[in-house]
């Protein structure tokens, strides 16, 4: 049990009892006697270690690796918790008590860190014990060994105490010797200096440690929830060959029940045997993995690094937590385990969706998109519109792309709705999203009559397959189209429902690419706004011309109804991508309707925003009336129009950058030789023409132009409406 060492001594002749001295020998007993009696420490009672990594200590963040082992080379936290037998206090006052901890061979003590607490003179509540800290000092250090000065005048016994320190695990395994223990000493210097084994002590077998697995994973393509092929490249497995390793991917991906991609068994067949897919669980959280079976003698260290490919479908959009996981094993267990923190993200195809997000109305949508993957004859495009949406076929125009494509919403595969009530149903299940059948359409691509005549006239032998023989869209190729949709009520709740959805897909209809979270806009009853038309004089590439934008609000704005924080007060144009406006002096800019009633009092352009232009309102006058004026814009190079050619109405509360938007309406734009379908009315050609005064610039404006010139986003050119 420790303390003074007492010992029974007996001598024997020929197995006969000869002498003997029992109980031997408390100090000074017998008298003169010289001899001197080790003493043995009392053991630490219920001694219990733990060793955690950073992710077990940061388990919102690692929600998957603090559920997995701690590993060699690594910094841990090491906590101790024990109870004393016997209350200790120091051999000679006023020597302080001393803590000393020594590691086994291949740590090394970190000096950031060493508390110790107790729980002794504290009360209890809900959580556990309350933990009092020890005032303490680090007398001295080195790799392996710390020794603590502790302002304490006992420890006392029978209360828990805990000492919590840092310290970096072995590098390899070969650095741990097979005496792997952790000592804890309780002492005091006095004992210390005359060279005394400890009062107290305690020791604890070492940690369970596994290997650092290296590995990299990559993707050459990676839309979303799309089978693709990722490609993980192993460069080290640690110390010992395995027999087995587990791929597991983030939270939403899943791979295919036969993970090798094509071609792989026979390309891997001297390392690996088979790969099966496998769920697991880390900490409630649910994995899909690829378990690979090895031959008979593992993976030699000599064959690394090696790639493997693998089949997974990727979920829609890139996981919060983006991580990879790689665990080598053999028959006995876990050899070692890799994360890659950051893995390759979700990557969309470039869609771009606008239509004017107006309350309970029927607009134009527009629709863009640039293929990455070839789109066959016979493939076809996905939309789904955010569940309370109604979109209608068929399409309306084709602004840029091949031709224009079949639209249907009576197909098996338009299931969105499957389960759920439509908004017309008088009494729908409670806690189910209400959904309209029509919020999705399919397009689809047939070859075009003729085309094959084209073909057979081209090559009479058909010897020569071209890609657009087969294919309606090749790799670049884009489409910018037009299609009707019903704008509900009210904004989808919550955000993730107001979401649309592309896909495209071949003529089997298996995706092979899409984007699917295209945020809608936020649905408005006010403003109202109709009768959205662009003119332009003739396109020419790397030209100047002139272009009109003409609306009308169908509904006046009483200025003393608006919300504080949402009066309109700026109406934005906004160009394309590619091109910028030309304006270089306040007359540039043109009113078009002076006979309108819209209190447009100032417009402002600058050079750091070159694609806008924001007009001002005047805020004691309602809003109503004609909006119509015309500028001067730079188009792009010949190959340099944007495939998404798109006009943006912005009606905001503030500006340069519209923060809070109250409605944004999209026009279709122009490509180069395009004669523009509207015409100008009489009085819009006369102003356009110079008959009606024009705009001109405030007399104030021009004496401080150089200082706007100098701050283009604090005071852009401006000019006035003349009074």
């Amino acid at each position: 049990n420790g303390g003074q060492a007492i010992l029974s001594l007996f001598s024997t002749v020929r197995d006969l009892p000869r002498d003997e001295m029992q109980n031997c020998c408390p100090p000074g007993y017998p008298p003169n006697n010289p001899g001197v009696v080790f003493r043995v420490p009392y053991r630490f009672e219920n001694l219990m270690g733990f060793l955690s990594n950073k992710f077990m200590l940061q388990r919102s963040i690692y929600p998957i690796a603090s559920g997995m082992e701690t590993r060699l080379d690594e910094t841990h936290r090491v906590v101790f918790l024990f109870f004393l037998p016997k209350t200790h206090r120091s051999s000679k006052e006023p020597y302080e008590i001393i803590l000393i901890i020594r590691t086994p061979v291949g740590y090394r003590l970190m000096p950031d860190m060493f508390v110790v607490e107790t729980a002794g003179g504290s009360a209890g509540n809900q959580t556990g014990v309350v933990m009092n800290q020890i005032r303490s000092s680090l007398r001295q250090l080195n790799l392996t060994r710390a020794e603590l000065s502790l302002a304490a005048p006992e420890i006392e016994a029978d209360v828990e105490y805990r000492v919590t320190f840092e310290a970096t695990t072995p590098e390899f395994h070969a650095n741990r010797t097979d005496r792997r223990l952790w000592v804890l000493e309780l002492t005091d210097r006095w004992s210390l200096m005359q060279d005394m084994a400890a009062e107290n002590l305690g020791v604890y077998d070492d940690f369970n440690l596994y290997s650092q697995v290296n590995f990299s994973v990559s993707a050459p393509q990676s839309p979303p929830e799309v089978v693709i092929e990722v490609h993980v490249t192993i460069l080290d497995l640690g110390e010992f060959p395995p027999n087995r390793v587990d791929v597991y991917g983030p939270s939403g991906f899943k791979f295919l029940l036969s993970c090798f991609a094509p071609g792989q068994e026979d390309i891997l067949e001297e390392y690996f045997v088979s790969c099966r897919e496998r769920w697991s669980i880390w900490n409630g959280n649910y994995l899909s993995g690829a378990v690979m079976m090895t031959v008979n003698g593992g993976i030699p260290k000599s064959i690394l690094p090696v790639t493997v490919k693998l089949l997974v479908q990727t979920p829609a959009q890139t996981p919060l937590t983006n991580s990879w996981y790689v665990r080598a094993l053999e028959r006995d267990g876990v050899l070692g385990w890799g994360m890659q923190r950051y893995g390759f993200p979700i990557r969309p195809m470039d869609v771009d969706i606008a239509y004017a997000a107006s309350a309970s109305t029927r607009a134009p949508l527009f629709l863009a998109l640039r293929v990455r993957v070839p789109l066959p004859y016979g493939g076809h495009i996905h939309l789904a519109a955010p569940r309370l949406y109604q979109l209608y076929c068929p399409v309306t125009k084709v602004l840029h792309g091949p031709f224009k494509p079949d639209c249907t919403q009576d197909d098996p595969i338009l299931t969105g709705c499957y389960g759920l009530p439509s908004p017309g149903d008088p009494n729908p299940p409670w806690g189910l999203p209400l959904c309209d059948p029509l919020h999705e359409v399919l397009l689809t691509f047939p070859k075009q009559e003729g085309f094959q005549e084209e073909s057979e006239a081209a090559d009479p032998n058909n010897l020569l397959v071209q890609p657009e023989d087969i294919y309606a869209m090749l790799v670049g190729d884009s489409i910018f189209l037009s299609l009707d949709v019903q704008v509900p009520e009210e904004t989808p709740s919550p955000r993730i429902e107001n979401v649309f959805r592309v896909r495209l897909m071949d003529e089997s209809k298996l995706t092979l690419d899409g984007k699917l979270n295209e945020f809608g806009g936020e649905v408005r009853d006010m403003p109202r706004v109709e009768g959205f038309k662009l003119w332009w004089t003739r396109a020419m590439p790397d030209a100047i011309i002139t272009v009109a934008v003409e609306f009308t609000f169908n509904t006046t704005i009483p200025r003393e109804l608006e919300d504080p924080e949402q009066r309109l007060q700026v109406i934005q144009i906004m160009a394309p991508e590619g091109l910028k406006m030309a304006v270089r002096r306040p007359k540039d800019v043109m009113h078009l309707a002076p006979s309108s009633n819209l209190a447009v009092t100032v417009w402002n352009w600058t050079g750091t925003m070159p694609r806008g232009l924001w007009f001002g309102l005047d805020e004691k006058k309602n809003v109503t009336g004609r909006f119509h004026y015309a500028f001067p814009v730079l188009l792009p190079g010949q190959e340099e129009l944007p495939y998404n050619n798109l006009w943006r109405v912005h009606i905001c509360a503030d500006s340069p950058f519209c923060t809070v938007e109250l409605l944004s309406v999209p026009m279709p734009g122009f490509f180069f030789g395009e004669e523009p379908t509207e015409q100008l009315s009489q009085e819009a050609f006369d102003a356009l023409m110079g008959s009606h005064a024009m705009c001109q610039a405030h007399p104030a404006l021009l004496a401080i132009l150089p200082s706007l010139l100098s701050l283009p986003l604090m005071f852009p050119l401006s000019g006035h409406m003349p009074r």
